[in-house]
């Protein structure tokens, strides 16, 4: 009771009735092209040239509610993501002539199922692991038929990483992945550290 105003707050916890909650993150990574591209033209680019860029990400997925396991609660869903960047990249003709337009888009997508473990005890820090099943594009444009290409590949990933709860419905994240490429040409970052934030509700 506090200047004539009485404020009432119900006990029990929150009640959600769905099966599943949804969360939706923002996300960025340091990120290195690598192999070697071969165009129609059979002109062929080291990708690892190029430097790194940052790239950002989006992810979406549902969670289900908590399964307690004694004094673990534990979690699974899945989740869908993807990630682009894009650089300015130097493309020489054979003459020594530099294409000054040409860049360098990278794209990354991918789907999996994703588990969670966290003690009842420091529910603020949950444990997540993510097999990832994704596609790499590489494209690169240009005013020039020199200077383009476009090529995709398959990968495998195993993430792994923390979630630390900020807020009721905020938390904020780190993973670390590990890749594998299907090509034998392109190449695609094998150890990748990630930060990001996302919202659950």
């Amino acid at each position: 009771m506090e200047s004539g105003v009485l404020t009432l707050k119900d006990p029990r916890p929150e009640v959600i009735g769905r099966s599943w909650n949804y969360f939706v993150g923002v996300s960025a990574q340091q990120f290195q092209p690598e192999g070697r591209v071969t165009n129609d033209l059979n002109n062929t680019f080291d990708l690892g040239q190029q430097g790194q860029t940052l790239m950002p990400g989006i992810e979406f997925g549902v969670i289900s509610q908590d399964f307690y396991a004694n004094s673990i609660l534990l979690n699974f869903g899945a989740q869908l993501k993807g990630s682009f960047s894009s650089q300015s990249v130097a493309v020489t003709y054979p003459s020594g002539q530099v294409i000054d337009d040409a860049r360098l888009n990278t794209t990354l997508f991918s789907v999996g199922p994703t588990f969670a473990a966290r003690w009842e005890r420091y529910d603020w820090l949950t444990f997540i692991f993510t097999p990832e099943f994704g596609s790499l594009r590489y494209t690169q444009t240009s005013s020039s038929s020199y200077g383009q290409f476009s090529k995709s590949a398959a990968y495998r990933a195993l993430t792994a990483g923390f979630d630390f709860k900020v807020a009721d419905k905020v938390s904020v994240f780190t993973t670390y992945s590990q890749r594998d490429l299907d090509d034998s040409q392109l190449a695609l970052q094998k150890d990748n550290f990630e930060l990001g934030t996302k919202v659950t509700w």
